[in-house]
């Protein structure tokens, strides 16, 4: 049982007092020293009543030597009578722990001093009141912002997500308040709107994780950046190619919530081509070409760093070349067609793994709601079960509603890619995993829709990031 000192008055001394006796600890015994019998309240065995001043350095001495203290807690309405209360306690005890009720700014420097400033108190809680901030815990851990409270808002882009299929690294959701009822994560929760996550990792971390969930729809290329990136390889292209590629990055940045769009141009001999690049440079476009030999990684390494890149647009040839690169750098990736923009009229997914298909979910949303796209949606799922299948369905149905965006799902038999590349008008978003790099020799003998990717290489294709 530790000892507690608690030296009161007034109305906050008060209050302070009530709290304890409505949730006291029985494993601790409490000492209260008052003036005024306005400040008591009602009688516990755990804790003794001292009626005197503790201005008064010999009567507090008698209680400071007759009993070791844990904890001193000073909760007086006068400055004056507070800092001679401090200065009394450490003419006694050096060492002795003491937290403070500072409302006046009290310049004391002690190290074994604890002062609870009230202005700070009331900012921070005025300050968590405003919407989209999230609460850290004050009074928990570190106090550091490494435990969070962070509500999912409508159109947030982890709604109806499995928590397993969400990525964590250096943070954790230890649990979730739903209709003012505990839920600890299982592998079945989904997240809904209005949920309350408690996360916890490190704080830096979460800032980033809080902004987020807190991010409405509409917000493509985030989170992956702020900007597009279109690399062009003018090695062995003429003029009318270089051209399509960036009127395919301006149609894009048009139609995309993305601040800027850069294009980089390497490999570029012919003068009357750099002539031409020249003539695109403008406000929301910059464009830089490079004249000396450098690595792609190189080249790429130092763009992605220095602009906020999100979306990376690159042709055919250049993905192909660069895939393993390209997965490794976290990004979404589109790879331009042969048919033109003008023709897509919808986002297909062809989904033979609903774990992954889950974790790109809100970004094809967020990505067809931004073009005007519809979304196809094709199950070739051989070895799932049938629940697995509706769960798809049920997904993509309640994003559906919430969103407004028009849901076309279907179950098929056979694989559905040789049907699908006699067609132009389509956008085929696929996650970009660790398998998407495997040679597309070995591919031809799965039936992974995700392994088969380039069976649609003169289609438009969209990589998300999932790994």
């Amino acid at each position: 049982m530790k000892n507690i000192l608690i030296i009161a008055d007034g109305n906050l001394g008060k209050k302070y007092l009530d709290k304890i006796t409505q949730s006291y600890s029985v494993k601790h015994k409490y000492y209260v020293v008052f003036l005024k019998k306005t400040t008591l309240t009602k009688k516990l065995k755990n804790i003794t009543y001292y009626n005197f001043d503790s201005t008064s350095y010999q009567k507090i001495l008698k209680v400071l030597q007759k009993y070791d203290f844990q904890l001193v807690v000073i909760v007086l309405s006068n400055r004056l009578n507070t800092i001679a209360t401090l200065d009394n306690i450490r003419k006694i005890k050096v060492e002795q722990l003491i937290a403070v009720m500072d409302k006046w700014g009290l310049d004391i420097s002690d190290k074994y001093l604890h002062k609870i400033t009230s202005g700070d108190i009331l900012i921070q809680r005025l300050y968590q009141i405003l919407p989209d901030v999230p609460l850290t815990a004050q009074n928990i851990g570190q106090s550091r912002g490494e435990i969070m409270e962070i509500r999912v808002p409508f159109g947030s882009s982890y709604l109806y997500r499995h928590i397993h299929s969400i990525e964590r690294a250096n943070w954790r959701i230890a649990a979730i308040y739903r209709n003012d009822k505990l839920l600890l994560p299982n592998y079945k929760i989904t997240i809904e709107p209005n949920d309350r996550l408690i996360i916890i990792g490190n704080p830096t971390v979460l800032r980033g994780v809080a902004r987020s969930i807190k991010k409405e729809f509409g917000q493509f290329p985030q989170p992956f950046g702020q900007n597009i990136y279109c690399i062009i390889d003018a090695y062995k292209k003429n003029e009318e190619d270089i051209a399509i590629m960036i009127d395919n990055a301006i149609l894009f940045q048009v139609n995309l919530n993305s601040q800027k769009i850069i294009i980089k141009v390497i490999n570029a001999s012919n003068s009357a081509t750099i002539n031409r690049l020249k003539s695109y440079d403008k406000k929301y476009l910059y464009l830089h070409i490079e004249y000396f030999p450098k690595k792609i990684e190189q080249i790429m390494n130092d763009d992605l760093e220095e602009f906020s890149i999100g979306l990376i647009m690159v042709d055919r040839r250049f993905f192909q070349k660069h895939k393993k690169f390209l997965h490794s750098q976290n990004k979404a990736v589109l790879k331009i067609g042969n048919h033109g923009y003008n023709l897509i009229e919808e986002s297909l997914i062809l989904n033979s793994n609903s774990y992954m298909i889950e974790k790109i979910s809100s970004a094809v949303f967020d990505i067809s709601n931004q073009l005007g796209l519809h979304i196809n949606i094709k199950n070739y799922q051989l070895d799932e079960d049938k629940g697995q299948k509706e769960y798809i369905r049920e997904h993509f149905n309640s994003l559906s509603e919430i969103f407004g965006n028009k849901v076309t799902l279907s179950d098929v038999d056979s694989n559905p890619l040789r049907k699908m590349k006699q067609q132009n008008n389509f956008l085929h978003c696929i996650p970009f995993s660790k398998k998407v790099v495997k040679s597309n020799f070995t591919a031809f003998f799965s039936n992974d829709v995700d392994k088969l990717y380039f069976t649609l290489k003169n289609n438009y294709q969209l990589f998300l990031p999932v790994d």
